[in-house]
């Protein structure tokens, strides 16, 4: 007959001393003994394997479960987030700005030959961040690991500062200039309300040896008509012919339409100040105000007004309340020269072009 434990009943060998089970003595004739860790022996007991099974199905059911409700929550979190990602933030990632360009190369400044890429169209460009020249097409797999040839790179800007155009100086940098060959320029731009630096490129043909003049491209010359110029002065500057003017001025003006008439710069501490004026057949003119503090960016406005030809003076006028400037005109030479209660003053200097560049000119920077 088969002893069993009077402890926790589980069946004893006739030679065991102590039960497999519990580890309590198996001759124990009180019947239930409360084992306490004072009691147990020196060498825990290590339970049977069916024991493990019949004590651990419980935990490892109970873990499935746990497993199964993470997986469930895993799934609806990546879920959610996938959807999100997809309806949200991908979009957002995806939607590059549209810029368009004008590329090509040419002369600018009278001898300087550059290759460039014109900005089309109002942007909203915040920063440049950086361009790049390549001598060779990077939009093909081949060249995909090219080495730019130059990241010195210029730009100029609109009257209205937007960026206009980005140009390399050819002399500056050693540029295969063999027919029919192709360059590409690499641009890194963002946009106003915005971080996010994204990337253009544009592949610009090079045809040869540059003869174009490209510094209609390049600068800007255009000027925006004066908006406070009011509907009388506006009236009187377009019925009064020019021709008119000119016969009864004695002289031949016509050379004062011809580019734009930079003042004498001015400084003031640190503020640097120019003008430029552009006088147009119809008697109006408009004058763009150049100014920089320190090492800010130019700051550039525009005004306008009326003005008369009369006695060998071009007179301006920019309101009925406001004083007349003259510039007394030498018609024989084709100069501008300021005057103030019949003293002279500086004289203008004629440009082709209405930049910053060459404002920037006047002052050496």
């Amino acid at each position: 007959m088969k002893m069993v434990c009077k402890n926790c009943g589980a069946a004893l060998e006739n030679n065991e001393t102590h039960c497999p089970r519990c580890g309590a003595p198996a001759e124990q004739e009180e019947g239930y003994v409360l084992l306490t860790s004072y009691d147990r022996t020196e060498e825990p007991y290590e339970p049977q394997e069916a024991a493990i099974i019949e004590e651990k199905q419980p935990s490892r059911l109970l873990a499935a479960l746990k497993l199964l409700l993470v997986a469930v929550l895993v799934a609806a979190v990546s879920g959610g987030a996938a959807y999100g990602y997809m309806t949200w933030v991908k979009p957002k990632l995806q939607t590059k700005p549209e810029i368009s360009f004008t590329t090509g190369s040419g002369v600018i400044n009278g001898d300087t030959p550059v290759i460039y890429a014109a900005i089309d169209g109002a942007t909203s460009i915040e920063f440049i961040h950086g361009v790049s020249v390549y001598d060779c097409d990077i939009t093909v797999a081949e060249n995909a690991g090219a080495e730019p040839i130059s990241t010195e790179y210029e730009y100029t800007k609109n009257i209205n500062s937007t960026f206009r155009c980005v140009f390399f100086d050819m002399s500056d940098i050693k540029l295969k200039k063999k027919q029919n060959y192709t360059y590409s320029f690499k641009m890194d731009v963002s946009f106003e309300g915005s971080s996010t630096v994204y990337s253009y490129t544009e592949v610009i043909p090079f045809v040869g040896k540059i003869t174009e003049d490209a510094a209609d491209t390049v600068f800007d010359h255009s000027l925006q008509q004066n908006p406070a110029l009011n509907e009388e002065a506006q009236t009187t500057a377009t019925t009064t012919a020019a021709p008119e003017a000119t016969s009864e001025s004695a002289g031949d003006f016509s050379f004062i339409y011809n580019g734009y008439w930079f003042t004498a710069p001015q400084t003031d501490g640190e503020v640097r100040t120019i003008y430029s004026i552009q006088f147009k057949q119809d008697l109006t003119y408009t004058e763009t105000k150049f100014e920089k503090d320190g090492d800010a960016a130019w700051r550039i406005t525009t005004d306008g007004g009326i003005f008369s030809l009369r006695d060998g003076y071009v007179v301006l006028s920019s309101g009925a309340d406001s004083e007349e400037v003259l510039y007394k005109a030498d018609l024989a030479a084709g100069t501008l020269t300021e005057e103030t209660n019949g003293t002279a003053g500086d004289a203008l200097t004629n440009r082709r072009y209405n930049s910053t560049k060459n404002a920037e000119d006047f002052f050496g920077i």
